[in-house]
């Protein structure tokens, strides 16, 4: 995402990358991530009393991995 400043606050808005597509990035659909959006943190003491702390609520979401091949010595993205 973007970040801007407006009126002294931070406002994050998208950031449509790949609308913009690169040419060395690898999209790769067989490697996801759950990330989350919305919720809020709470804090709760574990099973021996130490204070810990959760994610809650928020909607959870897939996102696609995407590889930007490093070329190198002994590697498998050059020859």
């Amino acid at each position: 995402f973007k970040q801007d400043i407006v009126n002294g606050w931070q406002v994050e808005r998208p950031d449509y990358w790949l609308a913009k597509p690169v040419p060395w990035e690898i999209p790769r659909p067989d490697i996801t991530y759950p990330i989350r959006f919305g919720g809020h943190v709470e804090e709760y003491k574990d099973e021996t009393g130490a204070m810990r702390h959760r994610w809650v609520g928020g909607e959870i979401m897939q996102a696609m991995a995407y590889d930007n091949p490093i070329p190198g010595f002994d590697t498998y993205n050059t020859n």
